[in-house]
């Protein structure tokens, strides 16, 4: 018991927090991002989302599924506003500012994922 408690000790005056029983294996993205084709469909290309929040960038990478691509990030950083910007061949740029999300400070992850519907404008209409 002794030893635990120099660990337990060890640990808070390093600067590590003790977590709450729920949050140990609780990771969750602040944004999925839902993309699509403006004329409705899969883009004819792969997107890639930038998020930024001050001087962190984080890359997301896009997942096929169903009759979109997804694409999640912002756990990686806790707090925010995020900029968001989506970029694939062939579209418009899409760009959405300051998403706020509301963090649970116990766990230090997003409270919830917010979900945001991409549509892709293309260079050229059909």
């Amino acid at each position: 018991m002794r030893r635990f408690t120099v660990v337990a000790a060890a640990l808070i005056l390093q600067g590590c927090a003790i977590t709450f029983p729920d949050c140990v294996f609780l990771e969750r993205p602040a944004v999925r991002l839902h993309v699509w084709d403006f004329w409705g469909g899969k883009l004819d290309s792969t997107p890639t989302g930038i998020l930024t929040d001050g001087d962190y960038r984080e890359t997301m990478e896009a997942d096929e599924m169903f009759q979109t691509h997804v694409m999640s990030g912002g756990g990686g950083r806790v707090g925010g506003p995020y900029d968001i910007e989506v970029r694939a061949a062939g579209y418009r740029t899409w760009e959405l500012d300051n998403v706020d999300v509301e963090m649970d400070h116990n766990c230090e992850v997003p409270r919830q994922t917010i979900p945001i519907a991409v549509e892709m404008f293309p260079l050229r209409t059909p």
